[in-house]
C-alpha cells in the first residue's frame, strides 16, 4: 500500500535569519567604512547571540562590501603648479617623479645644452 497525501502543498521555510538580514543591511548603510568583523562585535554588542561565521556568511549573500582604499593619490601640496608654469627638466614636485608632460631636455648621460633646459633655468647637478 501507497500513502498518498492529497491537498498538501509544499513551501519553503522561512528565513530564520531574515531579522539578522535586515539589521546588517541597515547596519552596513550606516557604517559604510566597516567590514564584517565590526559589524559582528557591535551585533554581539546589541546582545544577539551569533557566531562569527554566520554574520560573515550573511555579509558575503547580501552582497556587502567596504570599498577599497585608493592608493596613489597625489597629495594636494605635492602638485605643480597650475598656472601653466613648467617645473623645472619635467619633474614634479614630489621628489624625483617624472612629468610626462613636460619630457627631459637631454639625457641624464649627456652634457645639456639645449635651449629648453636654459629657458626653465635648469642646469645637470654636479653627479652626472
Amino acid at each position: 500500500m501507497i500513502a498518498v497525501i492529497v491537498g498538501s502543498t509544499w513551501a519553503p521555510p522561512a528565513d530564520p535569519d531574515a531579522a539578522l538580514r535586515a539589521w546588517l543591511r541597515e547596519w552596513a548603510a550606516s557604517h559604510p567604512r566597516r567590514g564584517f568583523r565590526n559589524a559582528y562585535a557591535d551585533a554581539r554588542g546589541e546582545g544577539c547571540n551569533v557566531n562569527q561565521k554566520k554574520v560573515q556568511r550573511l555579509w558575503r549573500d547580501e552582497g556587502l562590501r567596504v570599498p577599497q582604499r585608493r592608493s596613489g593619490v597625489a597629495n594636494v601640496s605635492a602638485r605643480p603648479p597650475q598656472d601653466g608654469t613648467p617645473t623645472p627638466a619635467g619633474l614634479s614636485s614630489r621628489s624625483g617623479a617624472r612629468n610626462p608632460d613636460f619630457p627631459l631636455p637631454c639625457s641624464p648621460s649627456s652634457t645639456c645644452t639645449t635651449t629648453a633646459a636654459a629657458e626653465v633655468g635648469w642646469s645637470p647637478p654636479d653627479h652626472w
